[in-house]
């Protein structure tokens, strides 16, 4: 039995209806202060319905550290996973 297709839209960052990038629709300066404070990760998710060509989406969490980024990614149920910190520019 083959698992059901993972739909993802067009425009924005949804997988089966599920926001894969917490940045989705913040305002920017409140973005650049996540991000200079260490607390936005940086995912990947890989879409891999059959038929299809692997598609690989970058997505973000917002947290307090990595082990609670991991947990919010997987949380998700959509396989998705962190790759690392956003570092701020300096």
């Amino acid at each position: 039995m083959t698992p059901a297709p993972i739909h993802v839209h067009g425009r924005m960052p949804f997988a089966d209806g599920i926001c894969y990038d917490d940045r989705h629709g913040m305002e920017v300066h409140t973005l650049r202060l996540l991000r200079a404070r260490g607390l936005v990760w940086l995912t990947q998710l890989r879409i891999d319905n059959e038929g299809e060509e692997y598609r690989y989406l970058a997505g973000a969490v917002i947290a307090g550290d990595l082990a609670r980024a991991e947990e919010i990614a997987s949380l998700r149920g959509l396989g998705e996973v962190v790759i690392g910190r956003w570092e701020a520019d300096l």
